[in-house]
């Protein structure tokens, strides 16, 4: 997690600000799975994003099974590790990547179309293994570039 923020010039007397939306304890789990929309069965099919935190991708897994099993534990003490956000709150996730030698952000979902463009030559890394890997991406055509990006993706383009 790098940031929370708000654009808001002014934001109604009942809403948090954003930054008290997800306390700072979720900034030490190393692993993090976003849910964009749960529905909560209790609280009249009410639906909001969810971000659950844990120190291994076990935990991780095991916490998105009981999400899944049982949403409206979200916010006991079962669900320790988990923000979940107001219905009225957007959040829009941000990744980080390196193009072109500079580290850039984008937002979860692009693919490489929206940092090249009409690249002569492209040459994309991602970690496997955790180690820089080649991606091979065919050459040519609007096809080339829809590749979704994920963090810590690199690409090197002319």
């Amino acid at each position: 997690m790098v940031s929370l923020e708000t654009d808001l010039a002014q934001r109604l007397y009942d809403q948090s600000a954003a930054d008290d939306l997800a306390p700072a304890s979720m900034a030490r789990f190393h692993h993090h799975r976003y849910h964009y929309e749960v529905t909560f069965h209790s609280k009249a099919r009410e639906r909001g994003a969810v971000l659950l935190g844990a120190d291994s991708e076990n935990n991780l897994q095991v916490q998105a099974r009981h999400l899944l099993a049982d949403p409206d534990s979200v916010g006991t003490d079962a669900f320790a590790r988990c923000v979940a956000f107001p219905r009225t709150c957007t959040v829009s996730l941000e990744m980080e990547g390196i193009v072109n030698g500079a580290a850039r952000t984008a937002v979860w979902g692009s693919t490489l179309a929206s940092v090249v463009v009409h690249p002569r030559r492209l040459d994309t890394m991602r970690k496997y293994s955790g180690h820089p890997t080649p991606v091979e991406i065919p050459p040519g055509g609007p096809q080339a570039l829809r590749l979704p990006l994920l963090p810590g993706d690199q690409a090197r383009w002319q």
